[in-house]
Parts: C-alpha cells; sequence; structure tokens
C-alpha cells in the first residue's frame, strides 16, 4: 500500500510539472506572438515614417525604419552596442549620452548630435527616447528612439548664431570708433568755445564791430551745439557698461536746479517753464549727475518742440508704490505710433523734423536707458497738435513732507 501511495504521489508531480511546462511554453509562445504582432506593427508604421526609427530590446536593435539607410546609408547592425557612440561626432558624445539607459515609465529623453553618413559627411538629429513598459508587471520591454533630420534648422540657428555675433561686433567697433572719435572732438572745440567766450566778453580789447560780436556770437552757439552732440553721442557709447553713483537725492532740489538751468533758453524762446510738486518732499536712492541729466534732456527736448507763447510744466504726484515725475508741453506733439521711432537711436519722427528742429535724437534714448538702468520705466504720451507728456515711475521713492506747489 505504501508503494502505492508513493507511486501515485511520484504520478501526480510529473502530471503537474507537465502541466505547469505547458503553462509556461504558451505563455512563452503567446509572448512571442505578442511580439511578432507588435514588430508588425511597428514595421508597418515605422516604414511610411520619414524619420528614422529604431526599436531596442537587451540594447540590441531588433528593428529600424527604412529610412536608417535612405537617409545614412547604414546598416541598423552598425548600431548595436558601442558601435553606435563610436559613430557619434566626438564634440556630441556629452549629448548622445543622454539618450543611454532606460527611460521610466512616462518620460522621454531628447538630445541632438551628428552621425556620419556612409560617404562621410555629417548629419544633424534630433533623437527622443521613451521607454515600452508592461502595464500589467511594469517589466521594461523595449526602447524606441526616433531621429529626425534637423540638419537644415541647425544650419539656420548657427548661420543665425554667426549674424548675431558678427552684429554684435561691429556694434562694439562703432561705439569705440564713436567714443575716440568724439573724445578727440571735444579737445579742439573746448579751445573754440573758449576762445569765442573769452572774444565775446572783450576781456582783451573791444570786438569793434557789431557784426563780428554777432559772428562770435554764432560761433560760440554753434560750438556749444556741437559740443552737446558730442556728449550725447559719448553717452551712447559708455551706456553699456555704465555704472550709476547711488546716494540719496532730494528731487525737490534737482528739479528747482534744472528748472533755473533753462529759464534763460525759455525766456528767449518766449515759454514759461513751472514746477508743480504735488507729491511733497521725494528722497530718491538714485544718481545726481545722472538724474539731472535726464530733467534736463526731457526740459530741453519739451522746450525745442514747443512754439513761443507755449509753456512747458515739469509734475510730481503720488503713486502706489512710488512717485510719477512728469514734464509736459504745449507743443506740436506727435502720433502715438511715432513714439516708438523716437525712443531710438539717432531717430526722428520724420525728415520734416529734423530739418526744422535741430538734433540728433538721442535725449530721449539716453534719458530711457538712464532710466531704466536706475529700475524706473518711462512712458510717453502725445497728440499731434496737443502736445507731449514723458512721465517716469520712481519706484520705491521715500515721501516724507506735504505736497508743494511751485
Amino acid at each position: 500500500m505504501i508503494a502505492l501511495a508513493v507511486l501515485f504521489l511520484i504520478l501526480a508531480g510529473a502530471v503537474a510539472a507537465a502541466l505547469a511546462f505547458a503553462r509556461e511554453k504558451r505563455r512563452a509562445a503567446a509572448a512571442e506572438a505578442e511580439r511578432e504582432r507588435a514588430r508588425i506593427w511597428f514595421r508597418a508604421m515605422a516604414e511610411e515614417s520619414s524619420d528614422i526609427i529604431v526599436l531596442r530590446e537587451n540594447g540590441r536593435i531588433v528593428l529600424a525604419s527604412n529610412a536608417m539607410e535612405r537617409i545614412l546609408g547604414r546598416k541598423p547592425a552598425e548600431f548595436n552596442d558601442s558601435g553606435y557612440l563610436r559613430l557619434v561626432h566626438p564634440d556630441d558624445h556629452g549629448e548622445a549620452l543622454k539618450l543611454r539607459g532606460l527611460p521610466p515609465p512616462g518620460a522621454i529623453w531628447t538630445a541632438s548630435y551628428r552621425l556620419p553618413h556612409a560617404d562621410g559627411h555629417y548629419i544633424w538629429f534630433e533623437g527622443r527616447t521613451r521607454g515600452v513598459y508592461d502595464e500589467a508587471t511594469g517589466e521594461f520591454l523595449r526602447e524606441i528612439t526616433v531621429l529626425r533630420d534637423i540638419t537644415e534648422r541647425k544650419a539656420q540657428e548657427l548661420d543665425m548664431s554667426a549674424a548675431l555675433e558678427r552684429a554684435e561686433a561691429a556694434s562694439k567697433a562703432k561705439s569705440l570708433f564713436l567714443a575716440t572719435v568724439s573724445h578727440e572732438l571735444r579737445t579742439p572745440l573746448n579751445a573754440i568755445l573758449g576762445f569765442s567766450e573769452l572774444l565775446k566778453e572783450e576781456r582783451l580789447a573791444p570786438v569793434g564791430s557789431a557784426r563780428y560780436r554777432d559772428y562770435l556770437e554764432s560761433i560760440h552757439d554753434s560750438g556749444a551745439h556741437l559740443l552737446g552732440l558730442i556728449n550725447d553721442i559719448l553717452d551712447v557709447s559708455k551706456l553699456g557698461g555704465l555704472e550709476l553713483d547711488l546716494e540719496a537725492v532730494d528731487l525737490e532740489e534737482v528739479v528747482a536746479e534744472c528748472v533755473q538751468s533753462v529759464v534763460c533758453q525759455a525766456e528767449k524762446a518766449g515759454l514759461r517753464v513751472r514746477a508743480r510738486l504735488d507729491a511733497g518732499h521725494c528722497t530718491l536712492h538714485a544718481d545726481r549727475r545722472r538724474l539731472r541729466q535726464m530733467l534736463l534732456n526731457l526740459l530741453s527736448n519739451a522746450m525745442k518742440f514747443t512754439p513761443s507763447g507755449g509753456e512747458v510744466c515739469i509734475s510730481t504726484a503720488r503713486r502706489e508704490g512710488g512717485v510719477t515725475l512728469a514734464i509736459s508741453d504745449t507743443g506740436i506733439g506727435m502720433e502715438a505710433c511715432a513714439i516708438p521711432k523716437a525712443l531710438e537711436r539717432f531717430g526722428q519722427v520724420d525728415d520734416s523734423l529734423s530739418r526744422r528742429y535741430e538734433g540728433a535724437g538721442l535725449g530721449l534714448p539716453i534719458t530711457k536707458q538712464l532710466v531704466e538702468l536706475h529700475g524706473w520705466t518711462l512712458s510717453i504720451e502725445s497728440n499731434p497738435g496737443a502736445g507731449t507728456t514723458v512721465s517716469i515711475f520712481l519706484a520705491n521713492t521715500h515721501v516724507t513732507s506735504e505736497a508743494r506747489i511751485a
């Protein structure tokens, strides 16, 4: 009886083992059939693509679209194992290594690098790799890489980059030239201004003729105008590397100084200049000299485009987060579409204005750059025949007293 029982157990174990083997064989056959269906589906899809599509399992290419031979003239076996990196351009190894390994579920790895055609010339590709995982077990099955030819796009990017480098070099050369020439011009101009001032005031001897005095006045005024243009050009050439000398600055005091500086010029032009300081006593963290330069540029610009009998007003007003400083005039104004051009270096709204009104079109652009260097903002509102208002928002301004009208 015991022997029969043992025999029965042995037979039962053998049957169970045979059944398990059969189940495993059926599972393996089903998995292989699934892989074959995937390969058929993948090949049908891949052959229609203009990109190179590669399917890898266990680190080896099991399928590649015919675009590989069409674009690179190479066989899939050349890209197996370490052969892949040997083909990548030496300068792009680091980029190509971004696609090595097992991408986690849902991740797509991207890299751009060059691969050589069979005839030796290199082609730029953008590679995108993702992993395929078994939905039931989470087991990694294979990876799919798509290589897209981006040679034309890369050439355009490189051309654009080279063009930008050439433009930057030309801009630096131009700025250096302007700075050098401007410095050279200032020396003789200062002599012209000095001697013409000396002759005008008749310190050494009388000029004698009223006509000669008029000529001297014209020489001095023209020289001063030219020196102003040269100083503007120097400012433009150095603004990129300008460092501000920041300190606590009394805004009312600077406004008063600037208004006083232009009063005589305004009277000669038949203009009224006034200040209205509604923001109270304001302390700025600013470069005092550059702040004066901004205000004088804006006041001079306003007076230049305002006919006799008009008015220029400089005002302040409180706003949340700071103070608005505005220079308004009753001048000729301009169309809204012309404002961007007025803010360009050497910009003039139109040729007729450039002939009627002197200037190189540097005042507003320089002022805008100085404003932005301080972390402030500049805006312009204007209408033809109704004047112009240039506003500067002075962020984080400290207001310490009540408003005052001047």
